[in-house]
C-alpha cells in the first residue's frame, strides 16, 4: 500500500514537471519566433535604408554641374534601379505576408505605382536628354520609401516591446 502512494507521488511529480517543461519549451519557442521576426524586420529595414541611400545617389546624378567623367549615365541609373528591386525583393522575402501586405498598400498608394516608377528606371525610360530628371514621381516614391522605413521601424519596436515581455 505505502508502495502504491509513493508511485503515485513519483508519477504526480513527474506529471507536473513534464507540464512546467511542456510550458517552458511552448514560451521558448514563441520568443524564438519573435526573435526571428525582429530579425527579419531589422534585415528589411536595413534594405530600405539602402534604398534610400541608392534614391541619394540617383539625386546627385541628376545634378548636371557635376561632372561624370567616365560614367554612362544610363547605365549608372539602370543599376541603381536594379539595387532597389533587389532590396525589394530582399524586403518582400524576409517579411510575413500580412506586413508585406501593408508595404505594398504603401508603395502603389496613388498618386505614383513605385514598382512601375522603379522598373521605369531600370530601363531608363526615365531619362531626359541623357540626364536624370527630378519630376514628382521620383519625389512620390523617395516618400513611399521613406513611409516604408517608418512602416518598418515602428513594426521592429513593437517586436522589441514583446520580446521584452517575455523576459520579464
Amino acid at each position: 500500500m505505502i508502495v502504491d502512494y509513493a508511485f503515485t507521488g513519483i508519477g504526480a511529480i513527474c506529471t507536473f514537471v513534464s507540464v512546467r517543461s511542456a510550458w517552458k519549451a511552448n514560451e521558448y519557442y514563441k520568443k524564438s519566433q519573435n526573435l526571428t521576426l525582429f530579425s527579419n524586420n531589422n534585415v528589411a529595414y536595413s534594405e530600405s535604408q539602402k534604398i534610400i541611400d541608392t534614391f541619394t545617389q540617383l539625386l546627385k546624378l541628376a545634378n548636371s554641374k557635376m561632372q561624370h567623367r567616365g560614367s554612362s549615365i544610363p547605365k549608372a541609373v539602370s543599376q541603381y534601379g536594379e539595387e532597389i528591386k533587389k532590396s525589394l525583393n530582399i524586403i518582400r522575402d524576409k517579411l510575413p505576408a500580412e506586413d508585406y501586405d501593408e508595404i505594398e498598400r504603401l508603395l502603389q498608394s496613388p498618386p505614383c505605382n513605385v514598382e512601375q516608377y522603379i522598373d521605369s528606371i531600370i530601363a531608363c525610360s526615365t531619362l531626359e536628354d541623357n540626364t536624370f530628371p527630378i519630376d514628382e514621381n521620383f519625389n512620390n516614391a523617395q516618400r513611399a520609401f521613406h513611409n516604408v522605413q517608418r512602416f518598418l521601424k515602428t513594426r521592429s519596436e513593437k517586436l522589441e516591446e514583446t520580446i521584452r515581455l517575455y523576459k520579464s
